[in-house]
């Protein structure tokens, strides 16, 4: 018996990443890649992720996966390398929101602007509190090594109800940066960690290669510098390194800020935390507290007192890096 092998995969091989189990958000759950914005990676996939309100009481998110696509165009099969859609979700909100509409009701065939869909809730696949919608298209993959063109049915989106344990989330969901903490590595969960490759990074809207007097430069998204987010990056380097913080929205993952005294930073870390001097390029010595993990470090310092004298317990915080541990420090 001769086994063909059959690979479907356009816009449905990334899509079905969702479709094995019911996706259950709410405004206390954690991040992810179907419910909050920004761009993240996840399953070794670069993820985009928009949201808006739909209606005055539901939100909507669309999610995007990095991909490539082929199609069937002008008589012959084209492929696409870039955003592709993934699906969409319709975060919590009151069932009775959603009367007479199709994407909240088993409805085994339906069609809109000429395409026919089918919806079920309440299913083993959909989960308690919320329906899935999928729609007929057509699929480009590869069979016995050449491009076959399918009808099939495609997940399209999910509606989430709100019920008495899961409340209705009426606002758009804040921005992944605006959920992470920083971490030895970096910011987590978002993607902004050491070693993520930078054009990845830009893929996902943190940086833009921008030319300059000396060649060319990696320049942070505006909206991180709003947020006393910064970065240290050498010319010729291709992955993130240094994440530095200078306001106290962000905090680190044992809940240390900028703002704080040493004395309450110490006081959270305790005895792992260390003084210790860094030198800069021009051999200037520094005066910093370390708290160190598996070869990487959360560097605090008080710009004040950094070339002066090492630090006392009086001393605020203003500062604070997180990287690969090193013996230097170049201050922004």
């Amino acid at each position: 018996m001769r086994i063909r092998r059959k690979v479907f995969a356009v816009a449905a091989a990334v899509i079905m990443a969702v479709a094995s189990g019911a996706l259950v958000a709410h405004a206390d759950s954690p991040p992810t890649v179907y419910t909050t914005p920004g761009g993240q990676i996840s399953g070794g996939r670069l993820w985009n992720t928009t949201c808006e309100k739909y209606s005055s009481n539901v939100v909507r998110c669309r999610a995007e996966i990095w991909g490539t696509q082929v199609q069937y165009r002008g008589g012959r099969y084209v492929s696409t390398t870039g955003w592709m859609f993934n699906n969409l979700t319709y975060l919590p909100s009151p069932q009775a929101s959603w009367a007479g509409n199709n994407l909240a009701r088993n409805n085994a065939g339906w069609t809109s602007a000429g395409r026919t869909w089918r919806t079920e809730c309440d299913t083993a696949t959909t989960g308690r509190g919320g329906c899935r919608s999928y729609v007929w298209t057509q699929q480009v993959g590869l069979e016995d090594g050449q491009y076959v063109s399918r009808s099939q049915w495609v997940f399209n989106n999910i509606v989430q109800f709100s019920t008495s344990a899961i409340q209705p989330v009426t606002r758009v969901p804040l921005w992944i940066i605006d959920h992470s903490r920083l971490d030895f590595t970096g910011l987590v969960p978002s993607p902004l960690q050491w070693g993520t490759s930078m054009k990845d990074l830009e893929k996902l809207g943190y940086f833009s290669l921008e030319p300059n007097e000396e060649g060319n430069k990696w320049m942070e998204n505006p909206s991180l510098n709003r947020r006393g987010i910064f970065t240290w990056l050498w010319d010729d380097d291709e992955t993130f390194r240094e994440t530095i913080i200078l306001e106290p929205q962000i905090r680190t993952v044992d809940g240390a800020h900028v703002g704080m005294t040493f004395a309450e930073v110490k006081a959270i870390y305790g005895d792992r935390v260390h003084l210790e001097t860094k030198r800069n390029g021009q051999d200037q010595k520094f005066y910093t507290a370390v708290v160190k993990k598996n070869g990487y470090e959360v560097v605090f310092w008080n710009w004040k007192t950094e070339s002066d004298r090492p630090l006392v317990g009086s001393d605020v915080i203003n500062g604070m890096m997180a990287r690969k541990y090193s013996n230097e420090r170049e201050p922004i």
